[in-house]
């Protein structure tokens, strides 16, 4: 029998708790595998005009994952994975939680998810949370600027 992976996805705004959800989600379904949105992220990830971009609709779809979709892919069709962190998702995993920002909402990610959790957390406590992680990485990498 085939195991295909359910592939659970974690989304919400920046600073909202997807990471923490994440994990722990994991650790409770006996230490599943993780993929992290952020591990994909590059130059050509997001619209190179912002402006134009908002003043457009800002449709999710112009931002771009290419290389996890097609990580998920191959979980799906029953293959293993090394990761951008060089983790490696062996074949066959029962789960793998995954943060996916948008959720279903980008067109590419519609068939790969099977259940998507939604944080709606108040905009204003997202960013609290933002702003504490970037002070403790500033103070974790030295800078004085904090």
């Amino acid at each position: 029998m085939t195991t295909i992976p359910f592939i659970i996805a974690i989304a919400g705004t920046s600073g909202a708790g997807k990471t923490t959800i994440v994990n722990l989600l994991a650790k409770r379904l006996n230490n599943s595998p993780t993929m992290f949105f952020d591990s994909y992220e590059n130059a050509e990830t997001y619209p190179t005009d912002m402006h134009a971009w908002l003043d457009h609709g800002a449709d999710v779809n112009a931002v771009k994952s290419p290389q996890m979709v097609a990580d998920i892919q191959v979980l799906k069709a029953g293959g293993s994975v090394t990761l951008p962190d060089r983790r490696v998702i062996p074949a066959r995993p029962q789960y793998v939680v995954i943060e996916e920002p948008t959720g279903r909402e980008r067109d590419v990610m519609k068939p790969l998810l099977d259940f998507v959790v939604c944080i709606d957390l108040p905009l204003e406590l997202a960013m609290g949370r933002r702003v504490v992680r970037n002070i403790k990485a500033s103070i974790l990498n030295g800078d004085d600027d904090t």
